[in-house]
Protein backbone atom coordinates (compact mmCIF):
# COMPACT_ATOMS: atom_id res chain seq x y z
CA UNK A 1 0.00 0.00 0.00
CA UNK A 2 3.12 1.99 0.47
CA UNK A 3 3.31 4.94 -2.64
CA UNK A 4 7.10 4.31 -2.71
CA UNK A 5 9.54 1.01 -2.76
CA UNK A 6 9.95 0.97 0.98
CA UNK A 7 13.54 -0.10 1.61
CA UNK A 8 16.09 -1.47 -0.64
CA UNK A 9 17.92 -3.30 2.48
CA UNK A 10 21.26 -1.19 2.03
CA UNK A 11 20.59 2.07 4.41
CA UNK A 12 23.67 3.06 5.73
CA UNK A 13 23.80 2.43 9.18
CA UNK A 14 25.38 5.72 10.10
CA UNK A 15 23.11 8.15 12.05
CA UNK A 16 23.15 12.07 11.09
CA UNK A 17 24.66 14.13 13.46
CA UNK A 18 22.38 15.54 16.20
CA UNK A 19 24.48 18.98 16.03
CA UNK A 20 24.04 18.92 12.70
CA UNK A 21 20.12 19.21 12.83
CA UNK A 22 19.99 21.48 15.64
CA UNK A 23 22.11 24.29 14.08
CA UNK A 24 20.29 23.59 11.11
CA UNK A 25 17.29 25.43 12.92
CA UNK A 26 17.01 29.27 12.27
CA UNK A 27 16.78 30.81 15.96
CA UNK A 28 14.18 29.64 17.95
CA UNK A 29 11.04 31.62 18.59
CA UNK A 30 9.59 32.67 22.08
CA UNK A 31 6.66 30.62 23.22
CA UNK A 32 4.49 33.75 23.42
CA UNK A 33 0.78 32.92 24.12
CA UNK A 34 -0.56 31.87 20.72
CA UNK A 35 -4.32 29.64 20.78
CA UNK A 36 -3.10 27.49 17.63
CA UNK A 37 -4.69 24.16 18.22
CA UNK A 38 -2.52 20.76 17.77
CA UNK A 39 -3.13 17.16 18.32
CA UNK A 40 -1.36 15.84 20.72
CA UNK A 41 -1.40 12.16 20.63
CA UNK A 42 -1.60 10.66 23.93
CA UNK A 43 -1.55 6.54 24.04
CA UNK A 44 -2.33 6.99 20.47
CA UNK A 45 -5.71 8.79 20.98
CA UNK A 46 -6.01 11.95 19.72
CA UNK A 47 -6.69 14.81 21.63
CA UNK A 48 -6.71 18.84 21.08
CA UNK A 49 -4.84 20.99 22.92
CA UNK A 50 -2.65 24.11 22.60
CA UNK A 51 0.51 25.74 22.63
CA UNK A 52 0.25 27.06 25.73
CA UNK A 53 -0.67 23.25 27.29
CA UNK A 54 2.80 22.34 26.54
CA UNK A 55 3.98 23.50 29.41
CA UNK A 56 6.74 25.53 30.98
CA UNK A 57 10.72 25.50 28.96
CA UNK A 58 12.96 22.45 30.42
CA UNK A 59 14.47 22.92 33.55
CA UNK A 60 17.83 24.31 33.52
CA UNK A 61 17.19 25.79 30.18
CA UNK A 62 17.68 29.83 29.64
CA UNK A 63 16.40 29.79 26.56
CA UNK A 64 13.14 28.21 24.71
CA UNK A 65 14.05 25.31 23.39
CA UNK A 66 14.27 24.15 19.27
CA UNK A 67 10.76 22.75 18.81
CA UNK A 68 11.80 20.18 16.02
CA UNK A 69 9.11 18.40 13.65
CA UNK A 70 10.06 15.22 12.47
CA UNK A 71 8.21 12.71 9.60
CA UNK A 72 8.62 9.87 11.24
CA UNK A 73 5.49 7.71 8.95
CA UNK A 74 8.48 5.33 7.63
CA UNK A 75 7.81 3.29 11.14
CA UNK A 76 4.61 2.76 9.34
CA UNK A 77 5.58 1.23 6.19
CA UNK A 78 5.78 -2.39 5.51
CA UNK A 79 9.18 -2.48 6.02
CA UNK A 80 10.04 0.04 7.91
CA UNK A 81 13.99 -0.77 7.67
CA UNK A 82 17.05 1.04 8.70
CA UNK A 83 15.82 4.21 7.41
CA UNK A 84 13.19 4.29 10.65
CA UNK A 85 15.92 2.57 12.88
CA UNK A 86 18.56 4.91 12.12
CA UNK A 87 16.03 8.09 12.35
CA UNK A 88 14.44 6.67 15.81
CA UNK A 89 17.81 6.52 17.50
CA UNK A 90 18.80 10.08 16.59
CA UNK A 91 15.31 11.16 17.71
CA UNK A 92 16.39 9.51 21.00
CA UNK A 93 19.42 11.39 21.03
CA UNK A 94 18.13 14.51 20.59
CA UNK A 95 15.10 14.02 23.06
CA UNK A 96 17.91 14.11 25.81
CA UNK A 97 19.31 17.30 24.52
CA UNK A 98 17.68 20.34 26.89
CA UNK A 99 17.61 22.80 24.00
CA UNK A 100 15.65 20.62 21.57
CA UNK A 101 11.63 19.54 21.90
CA UNK A 102 11.12 16.87 19.36
CA UNK A 103 8.01 16.19 18.30
CA UNK A 104 6.72 13.76 15.25
CA UNK A 105 4.43 13.88 12.80
CA UNK A 106 2.80 11.43 10.49
CA UNK A 107 -0.11 10.52 7.98
CA UNK A 108 -3.53 9.38 9.21
CA UNK A 109 -3.18 5.93 11.28
CA UNK A 110 -5.03 5.99 14.78
CA UNK A 111 -2.68 3.08 16.23
CA UNK A 112 0.27 2.96 16.93
CA UNK A 113 3.44 1.29 14.57
CA UNK A 114 4.77 -2.15 15.36
CA UNK A 115 6.78 -2.17 18.66
CA UNK A 116 10.34 -2.61 17.58
CA UNK A 117 9.50 0.80 15.76
CA UNK A 118 6.86 3.22 18.04
CA UNK A 119 8.50 6.07 18.39
CA UNK A 120 10.13 7.76 21.76
CA UNK A 121 7.98 10.96 21.19
CA UNK A 122 4.45 11.84 20.23
CA UNK A 123 3.60 11.53 16.85
CA UNK A 124 0.93 13.67 15.59
CA UNK A 125 -1.43 12.89 12.59
CA UNK A 126 -2.30 14.64 9.65
CA UNK A 127 -5.73 13.80 7.96
CA UNK A 128 -4.87 12.09 4.98
CA UNK A 129 -3.49 8.83 4.49
CA UNK A 130 0.13 7.63 3.73
CA UNK A 131 -0.37 7.83 0.07
CA UNK A 132 -2.52 10.70 -0.48
CA UNK A 133 -0.76 12.73 1.73
CA UNK A 134 2.80 12.02 0.04
CA UNK A 135 0.92 12.87 -3.31
CA UNK A 136 -0.29 15.76 -1.85
CA UNK A 137 3.32 17.04 -0.08
CA UNK A 138 4.96 16.52 -3.19
CA UNK A 139 2.27 18.17 -5.58
CA UNK A 140 0.73 20.49 -3.73
CA UNK A 141 2.84 21.23 -1.26
CA UNK A 142 0.18 20.88 1.76
CA UNK A 143 -0.94 20.19 4.09
CA UNK A 144 1.60 21.93 6.75
CA UNK A 145 3.14 19.40 9.51
CA UNK A 146 1.64 22.26 11.64
CA UNK A 147 -1.76 21.40 11.18
CA UNK A 148 -0.71 18.83 13.33
CA UNK A 149 2.01 19.85 15.31
CA UNK A 150 1.24 23.81 16.01
CA UNK A 151 3.83 25.86 15.52
CA UNK A 152 7.56 24.51 14.98
CA UNK A 153 11.14 26.26 15.10
CA UNK A 154 12.47 23.75 12.24
CA UNK A 155 10.83 20.96 10.41
CA UNK A 156 13.55 17.60 9.85
CA UNK A 157 12.13 15.57 6.78
CA UNK A 158 13.69 12.36 7.99
CA UNK A 159 13.30 10.13 4.90
CA UNK A 160 12.02 10.41 1.02
CA UNK A 161 8.78 12.93 1.98
CA UNK A 162 9.31 15.98 1.66
CA UNK A 163 6.84 18.20 3.06
CA UNK A 164 6.38 22.32 2.72
CA UNK A 165 8.40 24.32 4.33
CA UNK A 166 6.74 26.35 6.56
CA UNK A 167 9.79 26.15 8.71
CA UNK A 168 13.33 26.34 8.34
CA UNK A 169 13.29 22.48 6.65
CA UNK A 170 16.34 20.03 7.27
CA UNK A 171 16.16 17.53 4.61
CA UNK A 172 17.79 13.59 4.94
CA UNK A 173 18.88 11.79 1.90
CA UNK A 174 19.49 8.07 2.88
CA UNK A 175 20.72 6.72 -0.77
CA UNK A 176 20.58 7.28 -4.27
CA UNK A 177 19.15 4.00 -5.24
CA UNK A 178 16.33 4.99 -7.35
CA UNK A 179 18.47 7.07 -9.47
CA UNK A 180 21.56 4.77 -9.62
CA UNK A 181 19.23 1.70 -10.51
CA UNK A 182 16.19 2.90 -11.31
CA UNK A 183 15.40 -0.83 -12.76
CA UNK A 184 14.58 -2.11 -9.19
CA UNK A 185 12.61 0.63 -8.47
CA UNK A 186 8.97 0.69 -9.56
CA UNK A 187 8.01 3.39 -12.06
CA UNK A 188 5.60 5.37 -10.16
CA UNK A 189 8.13 5.11 -7.52
CA UNK A 190 10.83 6.37 -9.14
CA UNK A 191 8.92 9.45 -10.20
CA UNK A 192 8.17 10.42 -6.48
CA UNK A 193 12.24 9.76 -5.57
CA UNK A 194 12.69 12.21 -8.56
CA UNK A 195 10.66 14.53 -6.65
CA UNK A 196 11.58 14.56 -3.33
CA UNK A 197 15.27 14.77 -4.85
CA UNK A 198 14.58 18.20 -6.59
CA UNK A 199 12.60 19.52 -3.55
CA UNK A 200 15.36 18.66 -1.42
CA UNK A 201 18.13 20.44 -3.67
CA UNK A 202 15.75 23.68 -4.11
CA UNK A 203 13.89 24.08 -0.63
CA UNK A 204 16.04 22.44 2.16
CA UNK A 205 17.95 24.35 4.04
CA UNK A 206 20.45 21.95 4.41
CA UNK A 207 20.43 18.39 3.49
CA UNK A 208 21.75 15.60 5.14
CA UNK A 209 23.58 12.46 4.06
CA UNK A 210 24.17 9.42 6.47
CA UNK A 211 27.10 8.14 4.15
CA UNK A 212 30.30 9.63 2.27
CA UNK A 213 29.07 7.11 -1.24
CA UNK A 214 25.61 9.34 -1.24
Amino acid sequence: DALVGEEFGHRPTTVPATMSLVAACAAPAAYGSSRRHRQCCSGWRLRSVTRDERGDRPAGCETPPVRLAVTLEQCWHRVPGGTATSVLRTVDALTEREDVEVVGVAARHGDPPPEPFQPSVPVWELPLPRRALYESWHRLRRPAVERATGPVDAIWASAVAVPPRSAPLVVTVHDLAPLHHPEHTPKRARAFYRRAFELARTEADLVCCPSLTT
